[in-house]
């Protein structure tokens, strides 16, 4: 729990809304133990989705201002780590490599 109150702490998390719509696809519905919940800041500037048990996730996105950084977060560990800059047209698949309980960031570009 700490490692996800360090991660909400490094967030404006009071300005995320669901936002399902930026997946292109939704695991969770052949499975529901595959559910991958996303939220987004109403300005775009901060998306969060959580993968309970790792696998691809494709992100709209057109729904960001503009490019984004992209991280990795390990609730098990609190450790972050970069996947870079990523822009804001079309789709973009990201991998989460093995095991379960991943976070995805994306965070406007600076």
């Amino acid at each position: 729990m700490k490692h996800l109150r360090d991660l909400f702490s490094s967030l404006d998390w009071w300005r995320l809304r669901p936002d399902q719509d930026a997946l292109v696809d939704q695991p969770g519905r052949e499975s529901p133990d595959r559910f991958i919940a996303a939220a987004r800041s109403e300005s775009g500037d901060a998306f969060l989705a959580y993968i309970p048990e790792g696998g691809k996730i494709v992100i709209k996105m057109d729904r960001f201002k503009s490019g984004v950084a992209a991280h990795w977060f390990n609730p098990a560990t609190g450790a972050r780590s970069s996947i870079g800059r990523i822009s804001n047209q079309g789709t973009h698949e990201f991998a989460a490599e093995g095991g379960r309980d991943w976070v995805l960031l994306l965070k406007a570009a600076k």
